[in-house]
């Protein structure tokens, strides 16, 4: 009962405590960036935002990319783009 692993069978009780376990990488990851956001949130300007891009600009991708979608993911989330469809249509546009 169960897949295999390299010794064998897994128990159904092995397989409870590995999806225990990556619940709890799961929900701690996910406390770890909403404390990020929080902490993201105090750069509010431009002025600041283009500071801590340019600041991030000297490390590599692979440290901070998770800090740049956050604050990509924040941009888009405060711009606002209406929707082509529910603009209201110039009657007199040709």
């Amino acid at each position: 009962m169960g897949g295999l692993a390299r010794g064998g069978p897994i128990k159904v009780s092995a397989r409870l405590i590995v999806l225990d376990a990556n619940l709890a990488n799961w929900r701690a990851a996910r406390e770890r960036r909403r404390r990020l956001e929080r902490e993201l949130s105090c750069f509010v300007t431009p002025a600041e935002q283009r500071d801590l891009l340019a600041t991030l600009d000297r490390y590599p991708d692979s440290a901070t990319w998770e800090l740049r979608e956050l604050l990509a993911r924040r941009a888009t989330r405060n711009r606002v783009q209406p929707w082509p469809a529910i603009r209201p249509v110039d009657p007199h546009r040709k």
